[in-house]
């Protein structure tokens, strides 16, 4: 069996380090942006697809049908290093008023292309000063529930 070929172009995939996540505030489509700080990770959980089930009791072969139905945005959660920072404090300022607010995060996908992705989401659970251990800076952790469309842009 012949090995593989090494004659391949290097990857152009680049590490999250640079990626940032942002609250907005103001009017839609001239929403102003206001970068969280000392965050370290984003971690969005991806959207789905719900699904019904149509079998009838005439369904071909006897087997199940089902269609596709509504999309649910899903969840980020961010954490990061708890600085009581006015940028980190009004989380729970939205998370304690039910807020529904703009969020938008962009990271490096590549040497000449980044990823915004953006939407609405509302805050479900918040840790202020998280995880306060004697070796480690206080962390902060969020979640929160995108609800409506997320638009992704590459550029």
């Amino acid at each position: 069996m012949p090995l593989p070929s090494t004659n391949v172009t290097p990857t152009a995939a680049q590490v999250g380090y640079g990626a940032a996540f942002s609250v907005g505030t103001g009017l839609p489509g001239a929403y102003v942006y206001t970068q969280i700080a000392e965050v370290k990770d984003i971690k969005p959980s991806g959207f789905t697809v719900g699904e019904e089930d149509v079998t009838t009791l005439g369904s071909p072969s006897a087997t199940r049908e089902f269609v596709p139905t509504l999309v649910e945005g899903g969840t980020v959660e961010i954490s990061g290093n708890y600085i009581a920072d006015t940028t980190q404090t009004q989380l729970e300022t939205l998370a304690k008023a039910r807020t529904i607010f703009p969020f938008q995060f962009a990271f490096p996908l590549s040497t000449s292309k980044n990823v915004t992705r953006s939407g609405l989401c509302f805050i479900t659970k918040l840790a202020p000063g998280a995880d306060i251990v004697a070796d480690k800076a206080p962390a902060f952790n969020c979640t929160m529930r995108i609800t409506g469309v997320e638009t992704e842009v590459i550029a």
